[in-house]
């Protein structure tokens, strides 16, 4: 097993872990069972803790997810089908399975709680999760500013107010499915719901009405 692949086994893990007991109720014990291997280990990749998991966990989705916009987004040129790819993408990495849902729901729901927590000695991954996350709003407000060029937007919404519109839009419709997932619950819809209501949020919001 690789050392790539001994890391990934634990982030995986943890991300179980967090989803299912929060934060604040996860143990690195528990996670290093998950993951069948030693805490010793765990601590050797991330020597600072529970805090520097969550936030490793949240380098990684970013990178993975910028990576993969700058390779598919190079050869499409429509902005309707670009804006598609974005959510289409974010789509695939979040729901296509169970094990994504929780990774939704650590995103979601624990990152805010990550930057109130103060530690220097993390501030470089801190520093890197805001690079990436403004890399994917780069991304998306041009995107958006070319289309509004081309007339195919509307003028008179404002990139970044969209950019909101469509991040809360896909954050309550996942935080739905994977309640529905981990608790059995039955909110009334299901993975083909989101990714239709994502493309008719874009027609109908986004782009411009004759």
């Amino acid at each position: 097993m690789t050392e790539q692949t001994k890391e990934n086994r634990i982030l995986d893990a943890a991300t179980l872990e967090i989803a299912e007991n929060g934060y604040a109720n996860a143990t690195m014990a528990r996670i290093a069972k998950r993951a069948n291997v030693s805490s010793g280990l765990i601590y050797f990749y991330f020597p600072k803790g529970k805090l520097q998991v969550l936030l490793s966990i949240t380098v990684r989705f970013w990178k993975i997810l910028n990576d993969r916009l700058e390779t598919q987004l190079e050869s499409i040129s429509d902005p309707v089908a670009r804006i598609t790819e974005v959510a289409r993408l974010a789509e695939f990495m979040l729901v296509r399975d169970n094990n994504r849902l929780y990774l939704a729901k650590v995103l979601i729901e624990e990152l805010p709680r990550m930057f109130m927590i103060n530690d220097e000695e993390l501030k470089d991954t801190r520093m890197e999760i805001t690079i990436q996350n403004r890399k994917f709003i780069h991304t998306i407000d041009s995107i958006i500013k070319d289309g509004q060029d081309q007339g195919i937007f509307d003028r008179d919404l404002n990139p970044s107010a969209v950019r909101q519109v469509l991040y809360g839009a896909v954050e309550m419709l996942l935080y739905g499915l994977f309640i529905k997932a981990s608790r059995n619950e039955d909110l009334g819809y299901g993975k083909d719901d989101v990714k239709y209501t994502l493309d008719m949020l874009i027609w109908k919001f986004l782009c411009k009405t004759p």
